[in-house]
């Protein structure tokens, strides 16, 4: 994933919301091939989904069990991650 040439798997208007300026990504959510959005904890610890791509409900409702399904796996251990408060706002990565 660390490559310039993503529009294959992420459409390059959210290329800044889920990549950083050297090219490390946020943990991803990928549907049908393609990155979607991306995952982190909240202050709380919940595991919170922010979606960049629109979905039907099919793919709403198995994005919401695997969120779920990662919650009961970490079962409110933080996992640190540099930027969820830049993904959780919905700002751009430096």
């Amino acid at each position: 994933m660390g490559w310039r040439g993503r529009t294959f798997y992420l459409d390059p208007n959210h290329t800044a919301y889920l990549f950083d300026s050297v090219g490390n990504a946020v943990p991803t959510v990928w549907v049908n091939g393609r990155i979607a959005g991306g995952g982190s904890q909240g202050q709380e610890g919940e595991v919170r989904i922010m979606l960049r791509e629109k979905l039907t409900r099919r793919h709403l409702d198995l994005v919401e069990e695997a969120r779920q399904r990662l919650a009961e796996f970490v079962e409110g251990d933080r996992v640190p991650s540099t930027y969820a408060a830049a993904l959780l706002d919905g700002r751009r990565l430096p």
